[in-house]
């Protein structure tokens, strides 16, 4: 019997972290049976297939060619069941992640579900990530279309799930290596298929480790820039 998720984790020397992300996964309140766990190991250096196996992985695939879209449609390749759910290897999915995911995607005309990242800030740098990552990003792919006329959807890759067939749609994840992944995944599906819900409740945990050499400032603008690179000027994707 065919699962209806494929949990796709892409993981490049990850061993460290996935044994959480796996463990949260197996924690979920959806039947065991009917689930997946595809971990991609992208060419690590490190024991992420050998971590990834011992710690439940049903299937590990070898990815050379390091990219985390790549690494993505290489799981989503291999995978059987009719919804391709991705988590990155530092994340935490709470219980009821992949039911709110099953609930979202049954509306009629969504394509596509992603939500934000707790990564366990505190004080004023809660606030403003809330502000940027929880209302910001509801809204913006709104705003995005009234001012360019460029349909949108916003896309966090790393708790983000969709149907099988529509990423068939698109040909796959675009083969973006890191900068401008989500916003290429965002692009095709809003213009090509239906409805990205960016829904606020759909949190995962996640390590703050991006940040901690550019601190979060710099790197929030470099995310921002890919963003309209990507948006703005780079050719629609076919």
């Amino acid at each position: 019997m065919r699962p209806y998720f494929s949990v796709v984790v892409p993981a490049w020397n990850e061993a460290q972290y996935l044994p959480k992300a796996l463990a949260a996964l197996h924690a979920q309140d959806w039947p065991r049976h009917d689930f997946e766990i595809i971990v991609v190991d992208n060419h690590s250096d490190d024991a992420t297939a050998t971590v990834a196996q011992a710690n439940g992985a049903d299937k590990v695939v070898y990815e050379p060619v390091r990219g985390t879209n790549i690494a993505r449609e290489a799981g989503r390749r291999v995978a059987e069941g009719q919804i391709i759910a991705c988590l990155d290897a530092d994340c935490e999915p709470a219980p009821d992640w992949l039911r709110k995911v099953s609930q979202a995607l049954s509306r009629d005309g969504v394509a596509a579900i992603s939500g934000p990242y707790d990564y366990g800030f505190r004080g004023i740098t809660k606030l403003l990530d809330r502000w940027y990552a929880h209302w910001l990003f509801a809204y913006v792919d709104r705003v995005l279309a009234l001012v360019f006329r460029k349909p949108f959807g916003v896309i966090r890759a790393g708790n983000f799930a969709a149907w099988q067939r529509t990423l068939e749609r698109i040909n796959g994840f675009p083969p973006y290596t890191f900068w401008g992944d989500d916003t290429a995944l965002g692009l095709m599906i809003a213009r090509k298929v239906g409805r990205v819900w960016y829904k606020r409740d759909l949190v995962v945990k996640s390590s703050p480790r991006r940040f901690k050499d550019a601190g979060l400032p710099r790197t929030t603008m470099r995310y921002l820039y890919h963003f309209f690179r990507v948006y703005l000027f780079e050719p629609t994707p076919q």
